[in-house]
């Protein structure tokens, strides 16, 4: 395996374990532990630290060491304050660009899902499938991309965030909105509806954020440690 794949081998690794919980925010990320766990040499993985750094999933401290970033409510209200102005400029590209096939499939996927019964990761995996419709039929790629790095940043205090009580259902709701506006084709409708659904996934996100740092402050809570090899557990 040359060096570029290792490094991208290990940035999807490390991106996934962080977006799941598996290394939360504030946890240490060590250079010699990482390459035990994923079994290469430090340099691909110092590569990816670096990638990652760039993704704003990392933050690097001198004389201190690589960190998962820690999001406060300020710098969720910046993310979708740049977000709302990426998804409207890819659904002025998009909405008159997306094939009826792909529509119907993003519909399916949302008619399938059940508001008591599926599990969070479908909901996840909705919210995904509906605006990668819009980015992916926008035609640009630089915009695509720079939309999936945005909710990259936000993927831990977001899965929170769909667990909250009800955020499921009204998640579910906004989303069937957007796509009866693209069946509609109609363009100030499309953009009502994102902003309304972007407004709520803010506030939910920026509740979740909150909770988050309220536990972490905790009294016994003790400082982030160590990525634990082979666990990603913290250290105390």
């Amino acid at each position: 395996m040359s060096i570029v794949v290792a490094e991208a081998t290990i940035r999807e690794r490390i991106a996934a374990a962080i977006a799941e919980g598996e290394f939360p925010p504030g946890t240490q990320l060590v250079e010699s532990m990482l390459a035990q766990r994923f079994g290469v040499s430090r340099s691909p993985v110092r590569g990816a630290l670096r990638a990652l750094e760039g993704d704003g999933l990392v933050v690097h401290y001198p004389h201190r060491g690589d960190f998962v970033a820690e999001l406060r409510p300020s710098d969720i209200g910046e993310i979708f304050y740049l977000r709302e102005a990426l998804e409207i400029a890819a659904v002025r590209l998009a909405y008159m660009r997306i094939p009826d096939d792909e529509l119907r499939s993003v519909e399916d996927t949302l008619d399938s899902l059940s508001e008591d019964e599926s599990p969070r990761e479908d909901f996840l995996a909705a919210d995904d499938a509906v605006h990668d419709l819009i980015a992916r039929n926008s035609g640009n790629r630089r915009l695509r991309d720079a939309l999936q790095q945005l909710s990259a940043q936000i993927q831990v205090t977001r899965r929170t965030s769909m667990s909250r009580e009800g955020r499921p259902a009204s998640n579910l709701a906004e989303h069937r909105e957007i796509v009866t506006a693209l069946r509609l084709a109609d363009l100030p409708l499309i953009e009502a509806r994102v902003r309304v659904h972007l407004k709520a996934g803010m506030e939910s996100t920026i509740e979740a954020c909150r909770g988050m740092l309220y536990d972490r402050d905790r009294p016994g809570r003790g400082p982030a440690g160590a990525v634990a090899a082979g666990s990603g557990k913290r250290g105390r």
